[in-house]
């Protein structure tokens, strides 16, 4: 055995073998000692050797065109530089899905290059598209089989070999018998990226075999809604603001020599998402799916959500993460058996969730970990679009030469001010209060301009530049509660 077989061997264990290893039955097709073999990475499941002969690290005696064991034997089933001189594979494979447990999964390794090498023959090459057409080929048997993960890997260091063999990797696993899957996607599209990136994603999940469910309280097009197994259009999208529940965002500046802080408030969007989470909850509930991945619509699919969609993962929430900024858990991919489905759904009300003051969906979600006891996975997630991510959260001015914050503390009763910002130099404006006259204002960098009236007696409020006026009556009522202190 050459260096990087076993190096990948290990790989697919660690990633879909490790967990409860003890209680797993493995079979290894040609496992006769050449050199190493793959049994110190399995020894402590309940390990047996096959091959054709007698010999080291032979339990059973057999060939791997018709296995001594009967069908569904087996949790995992391993077979390393064997199919290459196998003259019908094909037949092999056949048998290891037979004897291959519903749930369970398959691992081949066989080189995709490399000199011949007869044991006693060297018949084939597997190419990356191989493990596609036996998927094909298993399918056409009846057997429920699917490639969950196959690559060429081309960057294990091998020094012994100096990568003559490029091993081919194939990963498969056969399918429950009453395995129903389904996507459940969370959406909020309300313009046309959001709606492709929606669309896309839909064709990938419905590629890897998901059944899928989406939930919008926007009207979405025919042709996407075409795409979804199940999709519900709602009235409900219950956006938590001040004074109940908002978030916050701040900065601090300098006016007039002093250091300030500026501080708003804007919606909280997290109860929305987690009402969502629940009403596809209970809907896919009562369609008879049995495993559940929720997900919001910009999920990037990368490969580690797609081993989510091929695993049997009971109860395991993704870390999210947006640049450098990683969260423990968060609501953008999460997988749930029937059973957790429905206790995590029981969790979701209102009331649960202001029980946590000043705090989001995220923090909520990893503050009911040890009460639902879900696993949280160690690689993260991202989503394609970032509703922030372009966003100056402190300026109301409908004016692109200057940009200016609202302080309009609700906690008192103080005079509602702007505080101008961004400016290049000095720029001279009229503000027009209520039924006063207009006043020449000139403007600089962190100019704090108090407009003369609380929220008990609003005012109408112009601005006049450039001999525009700009009317941001309405913006001011708006503010919910912004401050400077």
């Amino acid at each position: 055995m050459h260096y990087s077989a076993y190096a990948n061997a290990e790989k697919f264990y660690e990633k879909y073998c490790k967990v409860n290893i003890e209680n797993k039955k493995i079979l290894d097709v040609g496992s006769y000692d050449v050199n190493g073999t793959m049994k110190p990475i399995f020894e402590k499941g309940q390990y047996i050797g096959l091959d054709m002969e007698e010999g080291p690290n032979v339990d059973i005696v057999g060939v791997s065109h018709d296995i001594p064991f009967g069908p569904d034997e087996f949790d995992i089933i391993i077979s390393s530089s064997c199919f290459e001189h196998d003259d019908m594979f094909w037949i092999s494979f056949q048998e290891m899905c037979r004897v291959l447990k519903p749930g369970g999964y398959m691992y081949v390794q066989a080189p995709s290059n490399g000199p011949y090498h007869g044991w006693p023959g060297d018949n084939w090459r597997f190419y990356i598209d191989s493990w596609k057409a036996l998927e094909k080929w298993g399918k056409r048997l009846g057997y429920d089989i699917e490639l969950v993960e196959h690559y060429i890997d081309e960057t294990t260091p091998d020094p012994t070999y100096q990568r003559i063999w490029n091993d081919s990797i194939g990963i498969f696993r056969k399918k429950n018998k009453y395995e129903k899957k389904v996507a459940l996607i969370s959406t909020f599209c309300d313009t046309q990226e959001k709606i492709d990136v929606l669309e896309k994603n839909i064709k990938l999940v419905k590629e890897h075999g998901l059944d899928v469910v989406a939930i919008s309280p926007i009207s979405l097009p025919e042709s996407v809604i075409k795409l979804c197994d199940y999709f519900f259009y709602t009235k409900d999208n219950p956006v938590l603001d001040w004074p109940k529940r908002a978030m916050r965002a701040w900065v601090h500046v300098n006016i007039n020599g002093e250091q300030r802080r500026i501080s708003r408030t804007y919606p909280d969007y997290g109860f929305a998402g987690l009402t969502q989470v629940k009403q596809l909850s209970e809907i896919a509930l009562n369609l008879g799916y049995n495993q559940f991945y929720h997900m919001i619509y910009d999920l990037n699919i990368d490969d580690n959500v797609i081993e989510g969609f091929h695993s049997n993962k009971e109860c395991n929430v993704y870390p999210s993460k947006r640049g450098d900024i990683i969260w423990e858990v968060g609501l953008h991919y999460m997988i749930f058996n029937r059973e957790n489905l429905i206790n995590f759904v029981s969790e979701i009300s209102l009331e649960n969730y202001l029980t946590l003051k000043d705090s989001d969906a995220f923090e909520w979600l990893r503050n009911m970990k040890e009460k639902l006891s879900y696993q949280v996975e160690p690689i993260p997630v991202e989503d394609e679009i970032y509703f922030y991510e372009k966003i100056d959260f402190f300026n109301y001015s409908p004016i692109d030469k200057f940009k200016f914050f609202i302080e309009k503390n609700d906690e008192t009763l103080s005079s509602i001010k702007l505080l101008f910002y961004g400016l290049n130099g000095d720029k001279e404006i009229k503000i027009k209060v209520g039924d006063n006259n207009a006043n020449n204002v000139v403007v600089s960098q962190n100019k704090l301009v108090d407009l003369g009236f609380n929220k008990t007696n609003y005012q109408t409020v112009l601005l006049e530049m450039d001999s525009v006026d700009y009317d941001i009556t309405e913006i001011i009522k708006n503010v919910k509660h912004n401050s400077i202190i």
